[in-house]
């Protein structure tokens, strides 16, 4: 029962971290109403299919990936944890 009240909770993992590592967060938030969206990082790509990834690719991806939630209006809280925090804040 989601309120169009709640803002949007972006969680940012940090390095050698996966969006999925906050499933059980994510669980709880939900069940309170909030929408939670939990962005990929390029430069924590496991296969390391972008070798010359940086911070600022990061915080591109970040851009990219939650512009679509702004251009519909809605507020976000972003919470970065540890490295997260880098891209979350530029």
């Amino acid at each position: 029962m989601a309120s169009s009240k709640l803002p949007l909770i972006v969680l940012v993992h940090g390095s050698w971290h996966q969006p999925d590592c906050f499933s059980k967060l994510q669980g709880i938030l939900e069940k309170q109403g909030y929408e939670i969206f939990c962005p990929y990082l390029p430069t924590n790509s496991k296969d390391q299919s972008n070798p010359s990834a940086t911070h600022l690719t990061d915080v591109a991806a970040l851009h990219e990936q939650i512009l679509p939630f702004f251009e519909q209006g809605k507020e976000a809280v972003i919470v970065g944890h540890s490295y997260g925090a880098v891209p979350a804040m530029i």
